[in-house]
Protein backbone atom coordinates (compact mmCIF):
# COMPACT_ATOMS: atom_id res chain seq x y z
CA UNK A 1 0.00 0.00 0.00
CA UNK A 2 1.45 3.33 -1.11
CA UNK A 3 2.19 5.76 1.61
CA UNK A 4 1.31 9.43 1.68
CA UNK A 5 4.81 10.35 1.64
CA UNK A 6 5.78 8.59 -1.28
CA UNK A 7 2.65 10.07 -3.10
CA UNK A 8 3.52 13.35 -2.55
CA UNK A 9 6.88 12.95 -3.59
CA UNK A 10 6.03 11.18 -6.72
CA UNK A 11 3.51 14.44 -7.08
CA UNK A 12 6.34 16.65 -6.25
CA UNK A 13 8.92 15.04 -9.13
CA UNK A 14 6.04 15.70 -11.73
CA UNK A 15 5.98 19.25 -10.87
CA UNK A 16 9.82 19.67 -10.61
CA UNK A 17 10.33 17.66 -14.07
CA UNK A 18 7.16 20.31 -15.15
CA UNK A 19 8.54 23.44 -14.42
CA UNK A 20 12.21 22.07 -15.29
CA UNK A 21 10.44 21.39 -19.05
CA UNK A 22 8.64 24.99 -18.83
CA UNK A 23 11.84 26.41 -18.20
CA UNK A 24 13.87 24.82 -20.81
CA UNK A 25 11.53 25.27 -23.33
CA UNK A 26 10.96 29.18 -22.60
CA UNK A 27 14.90 29.57 -22.50
CA UNK A 28 15.51 27.43 -25.94
CA UNK A 29 12.91 29.31 -27.71
CA UNK A 30 13.56 32.56 -26.56
CA UNK A 31 17.57 31.53 -27.57
CA UNK A 32 15.87 30.99 -30.98
CA UNK A 33 13.82 34.21 -31.12
CA UNK A 34 16.86 35.88 -29.65
CA UNK A 35 19.34 34.37 -32.96
CA UNK A 36 16.98 35.05 -35.69
CA UNK A 37 16.45 38.40 -34.93
CA UNK A 38 20.36 38.80 -35.28
CA UNK A 39 19.73 37.13 -38.73
CA UNK A 40 21.23 34.23 -38.04
CA UNK A 41 20.29 30.82 -40.17
CA UNK A 42 20.70 28.71 -37.53
CA UNK A 43 18.40 30.94 -35.70
CA UNK A 44 15.88 30.88 -37.74
CA UNK A 45 16.10 27.17 -38.26
CA UNK A 46 16.00 26.35 -34.35
CA UNK A 47 12.74 28.81 -34.39
CA UNK A 48 11.11 26.67 -36.50
CA UNK A 49 12.08 23.40 -34.65
CA UNK A 50 10.83 25.18 -31.49
CA UNK A 51 7.43 25.86 -32.69
CA UNK A 52 6.55 23.14 -33.80
CA UNK A 53 7.84 21.29 -30.53
CA UNK A 54 5.40 23.33 -28.68
CA UNK A 55 2.99 22.38 -30.97
CA UNK A 56 3.47 18.62 -30.04
CA UNK A 57 3.81 19.19 -26.61
CA UNK A 58 0.34 20.73 -26.38
CA UNK A 59 -0.81 18.10 -28.79
CA UNK A 60 0.46 15.49 -26.03
CA UNK A 61 -1.20 17.69 -23.12
CA UNK A 62 -5.01 16.64 -24.48
CA UNK A 63 -3.92 13.20 -26.59
CA UNK A 64 -4.22 9.80 -24.89
CA UNK A 65 -2.27 8.52 -27.83
CA UNK A 66 0.94 7.38 -26.81
CA UNK A 67 3.63 6.68 -29.78
CA UNK A 68 5.65 3.53 -29.26
CA UNK A 69 9.26 2.95 -30.91
CA UNK A 70 11.35 -0.21 -31.59
CA UNK A 71 14.88 -0.49 -30.06
CA UNK A 72 16.72 -1.69 -32.42
CA UNK A 73 18.67 -5.00 -32.71
CA UNK A 74 16.01 -6.44 -30.32
CA UNK A 75 12.02 -7.03 -29.80
CA UNK A 76 11.56 -4.32 -27.58
CA UNK A 77 9.28 -1.32 -27.42
CA UNK A 78 9.13 1.43 -25.65
CA UNK A 79 6.90 4.81 -25.19
CA UNK A 80 7.78 7.86 -26.46
CA UNK A 81 5.70 9.84 -24.47
CA UNK A 82 6.23 13.62 -25.34
CA UNK A 83 9.12 13.32 -27.05
CA UNK A 84 6.88 11.52 -29.75
CA UNK A 85 4.31 14.40 -30.35
CA UNK A 86 7.41 16.79 -30.00
CA UNK A 87 9.37 15.39 -32.81
CA UNK A 88 6.16 14.73 -34.66
CA UNK A 89 5.23 18.47 -34.07
CA UNK A 90 8.74 19.41 -35.41
CA UNK A 91 8.04 18.15 -38.75
CA UNK A 92 4.72 18.79 -38.56
CA UNK A 93 6.35 22.55 -37.70
CA UNK A 94 8.63 22.56 -41.31
CA UNK A 95 5.71 20.95 -43.09
CA UNK A 96 2.90 23.71 -42.27
CA UNK A 97 6.32 26.37 -43.32
CA UNK A 98 6.51 24.97 -46.39
CA UNK A 99 2.30 25.08 -47.30
CA UNK A 100 2.62 28.08 -46.25
CA UNK A 101 5.40 29.18 -48.83
CA UNK A 102 3.63 27.37 -51.57
CA UNK A 103 0.10 28.93 -51.20
CA UNK A 104 0.78 32.26 -49.58
CA UNK A 105 3.28 35.68 -50.11
CA UNK A 106 4.97 34.97 -47.24
CA UNK A 107 8.74 35.13 -47.91
CA UNK A 108 11.61 33.76 -45.47
CA UNK A 109 14.31 35.62 -46.95
CA UNK A 110 12.94 38.59 -44.75
CA UNK A 111 14.60 36.69 -42.27
CA UNK A 112 17.59 36.84 -43.62
CA UNK A 113 17.81 40.97 -44.92
CA UNK A 114 14.79 42.51 -42.93
CA UNK A 115 15.48 45.28 -39.84
CA UNK A 116 14.69 44.03 -36.55
CA UNK A 117 11.14 46.04 -36.36
CA UNK A 118 9.68 44.73 -39.59
CA UNK A 119 10.66 41.42 -38.19
CA UNK A 120 8.22 41.14 -35.25
CA UNK A 121 5.04 40.40 -37.38
CA UNK A 122 6.64 37.79 -39.41
CA UNK A 123 8.39 35.83 -36.48
CA UNK A 124 4.89 35.70 -35.12
CA UNK A 125 3.38 34.34 -38.00
CA UNK A 126 6.35 32.09 -38.92
CA UNK A 127 6.11 30.87 -34.94
CA UNK A 128 2.10 30.61 -35.68
CA UNK A 129 2.25 28.48 -38.53
CA UNK A 130 5.44 26.29 -37.03
CA UNK A 131 2.92 25.61 -33.84
CA UNK A 132 -0.27 24.77 -36.30
CA UNK A 133 1.81 22.57 -38.10
CA UNK A 134 3.16 20.95 -34.91
CA UNK A 135 -0.40 20.58 -33.17
CA UNK A 136 -1.72 19.06 -36.51
CA UNK A 137 1.07 16.78 -36.25
CA UNK A 138 0.98 13.62 -37.92
CA UNK A 139 -2.95 13.83 -39.44
CA UNK A 140 -1.10 16.76 -41.76
CA UNK A 141 1.76 14.76 -42.76
CA UNK A 142 -0.22 11.60 -43.35
CA UNK A 143 -2.97 13.70 -45.17
CA UNK A 144 -0.27 15.62 -47.30
CA UNK A 145 1.81 12.52 -48.01
CA UNK A 146 -1.91 10.58 -49.20
CA UNK A 147 -2.11 13.89 -51.13
CA UNK A 148 1.07 13.48 -52.62
CA UNK A 149 0.95 9.98 -53.48
CA UNK A 150 -2.30 10.34 -55.66
CA UNK A 151 -0.68 13.28 -57.54
CA UNK A 152 2.67 11.60 -58.57
CA UNK A 153 0.23 8.30 -59.53
CA UNK A 154 -1.49 10.44 -61.47
CA UNK A 155 1.39 12.34 -62.86
CA UNK A 156 3.23 8.92 -63.68
CA UNK A 157 -0.22 7.87 -65.31
CA UNK A 158 -0.13 11.10 -67.63
CA UNK A 159 3.72 10.24 -68.01
CA UNK A 160 2.96 6.62 -68.94
CA UNK A 161 0.23 7.51 -71.80
CA UNK A 162 2.60 10.54 -72.95
CA UNK A 163 5.65 7.74 -73.20
CA UNK A 164 2.72 5.48 -75.00
CA UNK A 165 2.11 8.24 -77.58
CA UNK A 166 5.43 9.14 -78.04
CA UNK A 167 6.17 5.47 -78.63
CA UNK A 168 3.64 5.55 -81.41
CA UNK A 169 5.25 8.63 -82.71
CA UNK A 170 8.41 7.12 -83.08
CA UNK A 171 7.53 4.54 -84.24
CA UNK A 172 5.42 5.98 -87.13
CA UNK A 173 8.80 8.15 -87.93
CA UNK A 174 10.99 5.06 -88.41
CA UNK A 175 8.48 3.72 -90.68
CA UNK A 176 8.42 7.00 -92.95
CA UNK A 177 11.90 7.25 -92.72
CA UNK A 178 11.89 3.41 -93.74
CA UNK A 179 10.16 3.90 -96.31
CA UNK A 180 11.84 6.79 -97.85
CA UNK A 181 15.19 4.98 -97.28
CA UNK A 182 13.84 2.26 -99.27
CA UNK A 183 12.35 4.81 -102.21
CA UNK A 184 15.81 6.45 -101.97
CA UNK A 185 17.37 3.01 -102.54
CA UNK A 186 14.98 2.60 -105.57
CA UNK A 187 15.43 5.43 -107.14
CA UNK A 188 19.50 5.29 -106.34
CA UNK A 189 19.35 1.82 -108.21
CA UNK A 190 17.45 3.07 -111.08
CA UNK A 191 19.33 6.01 -111.32
CA UNK A 192 22.87 3.36 -111.44
CA UNK A 193 20.94 1.04 -114.09
CA UNK A 194 20.51 4.15 -116.14
CA UNK A 195 23.89 5.54 -115.65
CA UNK A 196 25.57 2.20 -116.31
CA UNK A 197 23.51 1.60 -119.94
CA UNK A 198 24.75 5.53 -120.87
CA UNK A 199 28.39 3.94 -120.10
CA UNK A 200 27.79 1.09 -121.97
CA UNK A 201 26.37 3.22 -124.91
CA UNK A 202 29.46 5.69 -124.92
CA UNK A 203 31.67 2.79 -124.61
CA UNK A 204 30.13 0.89 -127.67
CA UNK A 205 29.60 4.60 -129.94
CA UNK A 206 33.48 4.94 -128.66
CA UNK A 207 34.73 2.10 -130.12
CA UNK A 208 32.08 2.07 -133.63
CA UNK A 209 34.23 5.57 -133.43
CA UNK A 210 37.62 3.98 -133.34
CA UNK A 211 38.00 5.77 -129.89
CA UNK A 212 39.46 3.20 -128.41
CA UNK A 213 40.98 4.46 -125.62
CA UNK A 214 38.11 6.59 -124.85
CA UNK A 215 36.09 3.05 -125.08
CA UNK A 216 38.28 1.73 -122.50
CA UNK A 217 38.20 4.35 -119.82
CA UNK A 218 34.28 3.85 -120.08
CA UNK A 219 34.47 -0.20 -119.59
CA UNK A 220 37.19 -0.08 -117.25
CA UNK A 221 34.52 2.29 -114.86
CA UNK A 222 32.06 -0.38 -115.68
CA UNK A 223 33.67 -3.39 -114.37
CA UNK A 224 34.96 -1.39 -111.51
CA UNK A 225 31.04 -0.76 -110.87
CA UNK A 226 30.49 -4.34 -110.88
CA UNK A 227 27.72 -3.51 -113.34
CA UNK A 228 25.12 -6.60 -114.69
CA UNK A 229 26.52 -5.79 -117.59
CA UNK A 230 30.27 -7.07 -117.04
CA UNK A 231 27.99 -10.22 -116.79
CA UNK A 232 26.94 -10.63 -119.89
CA UNK A 233 29.46 -12.05 -122.76
CA UNK A 234 29.01 -9.06 -124.90
CA UNK A 235 30.52 -6.87 -122.66
CA UNK A 236 33.47 -8.86 -122.92
CA UNK A 237 33.16 -9.53 -126.16
CA UNK A 238 33.29 -5.67 -126.78
CA UNK A 239 36.20 -5.16 -123.86
CA UNK A 240 38.14 -8.02 -126.09
CA UNK A 241 37.65 -6.52 -129.25
CA UNK A 242 38.63 -3.11 -128.10
CA UNK A 243 41.73 -4.47 -126.29
CA UNK A 244 42.56 -6.09 -129.89
CA UNK A 245 42.71 -2.59 -131.80
CA UNK A 246 44.82 -1.10 -128.75
CA UNK A 247 47.02 -4.02 -128.95
CA UNK A 248 47.21 -5.87 -126.48
CA UNK A 249 46.14 -9.05 -127.83
CA UNK A 250 46.82 -11.15 -124.22
CA UNK A 251 44.24 -9.44 -122.72
CA UNK A 252 41.95 -9.72 -126.09
CA UNK A 253 42.44 -14.01 -125.36
CA UNK A 254 41.76 -13.42 -121.72
CA UNK A 255 38.39 -11.18 -121.98
CA UNK A 256 37.22 -13.62 -125.22
CA UNK A 257 37.83 -16.54 -123.41
CA UNK A 258 35.17 -14.68 -120.25
CA UNK A 259 32.67 -14.24 -122.86
CA UNK A 260 32.82 -17.93 -124.27
CA UNK A 261 32.70 -19.19 -120.50
CA UNK A 262 29.39 -16.86 -119.66
CA UNK A 263 27.65 -18.11 -122.77
CA UNK A 264 29.55 -21.14 -124.39
CA UNK A 265 26.43 -20.71 -127.68
CA UNK A 266 27.72 -17.84 -128.76
CA UNK A 267 29.43 -17.99 -132.39
CA UNK A 268 30.70 -14.53 -132.79
CA UNK A 269 33.09 -15.54 -129.68
CA UNK A 270 34.69 -18.48 -131.00
CA UNK A 271 35.42 -16.50 -134.52
CA UNK A 272 37.10 -13.26 -132.73
CA UNK A 273 39.11 -16.12 -130.45
CA UNK A 274 39.89 -17.34 -133.99
CA UNK A 275 41.12 -14.00 -134.95
CA UNK A 276 43.28 -12.86 -131.95
CA UNK A 277 44.90 -16.45 -131.70
CA UNK A 278 45.93 -16.35 -135.77
CA UNK A 279 47.37 -12.98 -134.89
CA UNK A 280 49.19 -14.02 -132.00
CA UNK A 281 50.49 -17.30 -132.87
CA UNK A 282 49.33 -18.15 -136.59
CA UNK A 283 48.69 -21.39 -135.12
CA UNK A 284 46.44 -23.12 -138.40
CA UNK A 285 45.08 -25.88 -136.40
CA UNK A 286 43.89 -23.67 -133.44
CA UNK A 287 42.45 -21.06 -135.85
CA UNK A 288 40.31 -23.51 -137.66
CA UNK A 289 39.24 -25.27 -134.55
CA UNK A 290 37.53 -22.54 -133.34
CA UNK A 291 36.61 -21.09 -136.93
CA UNK A 292 34.82 -24.85 -137.38
CA UNK A 293 33.12 -24.73 -133.46
CA UNK A 294 31.75 -21.14 -134.53
CA UNK A 295 30.10 -23.30 -137.94
CA UNK A 296 28.61 -26.05 -135.76
CA UNK A 297 27.15 -23.46 -133.84
CA UNK A 298 25.84 -21.41 -137.03
CA UNK A 299 24.45 -24.29 -138.93
CA UNK A 300 22.39 -22.82 -141.40
CA UNK A 301 23.35 -19.59 -140.87
CA UNK A 302 27.13 -19.92 -141.78
CA UNK A 303 26.67 -17.89 -144.87
CA UNK A 304 27.78 -14.76 -142.48
CA UNK A 305 30.30 -16.52 -141.07
CA UNK A 306 31.91 -17.14 -144.79
CA UNK A 307 31.70 -13.09 -145.25
CA UNK A 308 33.54 -12.50 -142.15
CA UNK A 309 35.94 -15.20 -143.44
CA UNK A 310 36.38 -13.69 -146.86
CA UNK A 311 36.54 -9.89 -145.73
CA UNK A 312 38.11 -9.83 -142.37
CA UNK A 313 42.09 -8.08 -142.74
CA UNK A 314 43.41 -10.55 -139.17
CA UNK A 315 42.42 -13.34 -141.22
CA UNK A 316 43.84 -12.13 -144.59
CA UNK A 317 47.32 -14.56 -143.94
CA UNK A 318 45.02 -17.61 -142.84
CA UNK A 319 42.81 -17.53 -146.38
CA UNK A 320 46.44 -18.50 -147.77
CA UNK A 321 46.04 -21.53 -146.11
CA UNK A 322 45.00 -25.22 -146.51
CA UNK A 323 42.87 -25.33 -143.81
CA UNK A 324 40.76 -22.48 -144.65
CA UNK A 325 39.90 -23.92 -148.49
CA UNK A 326 39.11 -27.13 -146.99
CA UNK A 327 36.52 -25.34 -145.01
CA UNK A 328 34.35 -25.07 -147.99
Amino acid sequence: MTSCNDVYAHRTCKAFFLILMTFLTILSFSYALHLTLQKSDIGLFFLITMSGALGGIVTSLESDVNHTFSVPLTNDTFKSGFIGHAFIGICGGYVGVGLALLLTPFEIELFLSADKPKLIKPIFILVSVCIIGGFSGLPIISKLSSQAIKKLEKELDQEKIRNVEQEKQIEKSFDKIKTNEERLEEQFKKYEELYTQQLYTSARLHVQSEQYPEAEIKLKELKEKNAEITKTSKFWVMRAYNSKRLGHLNLAIEYIDKAIDIDPKEPLSYFNKACYEWLQSKNEEKTISLIRTAKDLLGSDFAKLKTNLEQDEDLKDFRTTGSYQGLF
